[in-house]
């Protein structure tokens, strides 16, 4: 754990938050998928923890997310 600190700036934990944060960010803006299937599919356990993943990160969550980076058609 000190080397992964030393090295990357964060816990082992905290990285794997954050990617899988950023996976469903992924999933959120580029998909319709529901909220509860983005946080199955990154590892999440609810989609309260994938909404406060959210908060912690970017500071809002998924839906706000979506709106605001979501693929548009045409």
């Amino acid at each position: 754990g000190r080397l992964f600190r030393t090295h990357l700036g964060r816990s082992p934990a905290e990285y794997v938050r954050r990617a899988r944060t950023e996976a469903a960010a992924a999933l959120v803006a580029n998909t319709d998928l529901p909220l509860a299937r983005v946080a199955d599919r990154c590892g999440f356990g609810s989609t309260e923890t994938l909404r406060q993943a959210f908060l912690d990160t970017f500071g809002h969550p998924p839906s706000a997310h979506r709106r605001a980076f979501a693929r548009r058609g045409g």
